[in-house]
């Protein structure tokens, strides 16, 4: 019995060695950007407005893992700043990965209008139209949020990778 007891305070200690304590974590990951830079982006922000500012903090939160701060970020800045078509592909991708499949739909759907009648960069407009369809397909099925229904998720992608737009309209 005594030796059942050393080994249950033995393995005990070892796992308790072996956690170790916690430390603070950086809100931004080093190997994505550096926290000075982004506080560099930030303070750019503020004294004007400046979209490649915004999109590259927004960008960088999002890069990051802190999806929740691209959105706050985008939807705290001026609606000059929020209605240009980089900053709305940045918002619809926050909006994805916050599980909101929904809204990242409308601000696609709203982003590819805008396109129709606005000159937005191509590499904007095949972003969108993609993740559109992939969105689309969430949104039929009745899933938000990815991650909780990744079965579902999966059959979508691979039906929304299958769907071919060749050629634009004249």
């Amino acid at each position: 019995m005594r030796n059942t007891w050393l080994a249950v305070g033995i393995v005990v200690g070892a796992l308790l060695v072996a956690g170790g304590v916690e430390s603070e974590r950086p809100v931004v990951r080093p190997a994505l950007q550096s926290a000075d830079e982004l506080e560099a982006l930030e303070r750019s922000m503020v004294s004007a407005l400046d979209v490649d500012a915004q999109a590259r903090v927004a960008e960088g939160y999002l890069l990051s893992g802190q999806s929740g701060l691209a959105i706050a970020t985008i939807e705290s800045a001026p609606a000059i700043v929020q209605s240009a078509p980089r900053i709305q592909d940045i918002y619809a991708r926050a909006l994805a990965h916050q599980g909101r499949a929904a809204d990242a739909l409308l601000v696609e759907e709203r982003l590819l209008a805008q396109c129709e009648h606005a000159a937005c960069p191509p590499w904007i407009i095949a972003s969108a139209s993609r993740r559109a369809t992939l969105l689309a397909g969430l949104v039929h099925r009745g899933v938000d949020d990815e991650r909780e229904e990744p079965e579902h998720s999966w059959v979508v992608y691979k039906q929304s990778a299958r769907v071919a737009h060749i050629g634009a309209e004249p």
